[in-house]
């Protein structure tokens, strides 16, 4: 229990966490405070003011001081809470998966406005690398009768991207393979498995940068980090198989790291698979996504 003096209602207690958080130089202090007791009082963020009077009891107190030790300590609120959000859709989150962010959200715009552009029919589309499920639900949600096939070596990974396909309804439509990249091997793929979208967020950080990561961030699962040397390693295997995968029209999108545009451009037109190539910026102006028409060269 906090040696704080003053009263246990929930301002006191809300204003206290803040303090504290800020002490601790956690970012967006104020956000994560409420984000902390709105999930051990039960209560929307929105309605705390609402009960600001209201006096907590000693547990109460006691779940709250415990999770902002934790939060201070480095580990990432969406592990504490057990819940982020994404595309607008709130999401079950666990400790060994990664995370989605809310950047990715801008790729998950493109791919539905390229799909309803270029496709009367369903859509099949591959996620390479599904984390909690985030990129699959979104789409599913968004794009009628697409049918989304999502792979992961994290078996955890694809449990909790089953348990959020579930909670919102679209479980029928997404397939979840154990996979280090494609649902099937050899060089024989079917027309009818082939895809007309390859959606991926690999782990693109180098080998160096693991060294220096956030600590919150080094809470995540290193598997869904940690990208080889030069953090290119997923792209280059997707890009070199990915003509056996890929109908024609189709299409490949990444996400990649904040400095990793001059690469990615170089592999994709060395491997003279690709045309229209587009490169595209998050809401900070940082260039980290790309979407390429395929063609058989």
């Amino acid at each position: 229990m906090s040696s704080h003096g003053g009263s246990n209602t929930l301002i006191n207690i809300l204003n206290r966490t803040i303090q504290d958080l800020e002490k601790a130089g956690i970012d967006s202090a104020r956000n994560q405070a409420q984000l902390i007791l709105a999930h051990v009082l039960d209560l929307k963020a929105v309605d705390l003011y609402l009960h600001k009077d209201l006096e907590l009891d000693g547990s109460r107190v006691n779940e709250i001081e415990d999770l902002k030790g934790k939060r201070i300590s480095g580990v990432p609120l969406q592990y504490l809470t057990g819940k982020t959000d994404f595309y607008g859709y709130e999401l079950f989150a666990e400790e060994g998966v990664f995370i989605g962010r809310p950047e990715t959200e801008i790729l998950v715009e493109r791919i539905i406005a390229l799909a309803k552009e270029n496709f009367s029919r369903p859509v099949r589309i591959l996620e390479i690398g599904c984390g909690c499920g985030n990129i699959a639900v979104a789409l599913t949600k968004n794009l009628a009768d697409c049918r989304i096939i999502c792979t992961d070596l994290n078996r955890k990974a694809l449990e909790l991207a089953g348990k959020n396909a579930g909670f919102h309804g679209v479980e029928s439509r997404i397939s979840r393979v154990c996979a280090d990249i494609w649902p099937i091997a050899g060089d024989n793929v079917p027309e009818e498995s082939k895809f007309d979208i390859i959606v991926s967020n690999p782990p693109y950080v180098t080998r160096e940068e693991m060294k220096f990561l956030p600590r919150e961030v080094k809470a995540e699962p290193p598997s869904a980090l940690d990208g080889g040397t030069d953090g290119l390693d997923f792209y280059r295997k997707i890009i070199s198989a990915c003509g056996l995968y890929l109908k024609e029209p189709g299409w490949i999108a990444f996400e990649f790291g904040d400095f990793q545009r001059p690469e990615m451009e170089v592999l994709l037109r060395e491997s003279g698979k690709f045309r229209g190539i587009d490169f595209f910026a998050d809401l900070n102006r940082t260039v980290r996504f790309v979407i390429a028409g395929f063609h058989h060269g």
